[in-house]
């Protein structure tokens, strides 16, 4: 973990910058759906179940509706998850076992006044529910926020077989509403509104040693490459995740003009 924590600490002109895009990663989002449509498809809400592929090479994707030819695939999903996908050689397989990822559980609440006078608060605790709180607004308040400070609330467990993770949405949003209430005296007539948002396999669990284990981008199957935050270390934000992005499709380009 020192690899992280010296890239977050790093505060010189060489060092780690914060900014924030103006109403949130989504607006990137919608930019690199809009250039991919010039030129291709975006499809969504169907659940891949298997990479197809031979002992050589990749041959195309089927998802719960559909099978569709590729001859190269970029994955960026967990280990977990893309483990079952495809019959990886022994060697990658076994450092794909060695990958596990965190379950999150994020809480966004709309208030009238702060709860918190700093911006990023990271949580060790055996009682509170959440390991991290975010107060946005006081790194960007914003116009369009009417206001509002939003604060971010975030828990994180080891997999979506967590008892904390299978709750409801009322009795999580409760009990963070407690933790917020214990430990920073929090009014809950100052929440305006709350949404929240899970996600079974997320973040790479950092275990000792982890960077004899970081993923490879090729995967001895020939046309398929891993990508996202399992092939990266120690950056794991939104600036690694555009360099992983350009170096897979690198690679899948570059295997392509050899076909």
């Amino acid at each position: 973990m020192c690899s992280p924590i010296k890239l977050r600490s790093n505060r010189k002109v060489s060092g780690e910058e914060l900014g924030y895009l103006r109403y949130g990663f989504q607006t990137l989002i919608d930019k690199l759906k809009l250039e991919v449509e010039r030129s291709g498809t975006v499809i969504l809400g169907q659940k891949v179940i298997k990479i197809d592929h031979d002992e050589q090479c990749v041959h195309g994707v089927q998802t719960e509706r559909n099978h569709y030819r590729a001859k190269s695939v970029v994955s960026t999903i967990s280990p977990q998850l893309v483990q079952p996908l495809a019959d990886f050689p022994a060697a990658y397989q076994a450092r794909l076992q060695k990958n596990k990822s965190q379950s999150v559980v994020c809480a966004l609440f709309g208030m009238k006044v702060p709860l918190i006078d700093t911006y990023w608060l990271n949580i060790r605790s055996e009682t509170l529910p959440f390991a991290v709180i975010i107060e946005h607004t006081n790194f960007h308040d914003l116009p369009g926020y009417d206001g509002q400070k939003i604060l971010y609330v975030a828990g994180y467990q080891d997999g979506a077989h967590h008892p904390f993770y299978q709750l409801s949405e009322e009795e999580i949003i409760e009990r963070y509403l407690q933790g917020l209430e214990q430990e920073f005296g929090l009014k809950r007539s100052n929440i305006l509104w709350h949404k929240l948002a899970k996600a079974s396999a997320v973040g790479p669990i950092y275990t000792v040693n982890f960077l004899e284990n970081v993923l490879p981008h090729q995967t001895g199957i020939e046309g398929l490459i891993i990508g996202g935050m399992m092939t990266s270390y120690p950056e794991r934000g939104i600036s690694a995740s555009i360099e992983q992005g350009e170096h897979c499709a690198a690679l899948s380009l570059a295997y392509l003009e050899q076909q």
